[in-house]
């Protein structure tokens, strides 16, 4: 795998803790989890069983937010 990036900047992630890796446990951006859906023709984790995982570093988040949908937790 390679090394872990923004997707979005390609910026360097570093890991929050020295024994995790920036996948699992990222500093300074956020890990997102994801299937696919209906509307995915790469992705469909009903289909083919993958799902998929990117992180996105913060200076990202805070540029885009207005594309961010925020949702409290139940």
């Amino acid at each position: 795998m390679e090394e872990p990036r923004c997707f979005r900047c390609d910026k360097k992630i570093e890991s929050a803790a020295t024994n995790e890796s920036p996948w699992e446990m990222a500093s300074g951006a956020v890990i997102m989890d994801g299937g696919g859906s209906f509307g995915s023709s790469l992705y469909d984790t009903l289909m083919d069983g993958i799902s998929i995982r990117i992180l996105v570093c913060d200076d990202c988040l805070t540029e885009c937010k207005n594309k961010v949908k925020e949702q409290m937790r139940p």
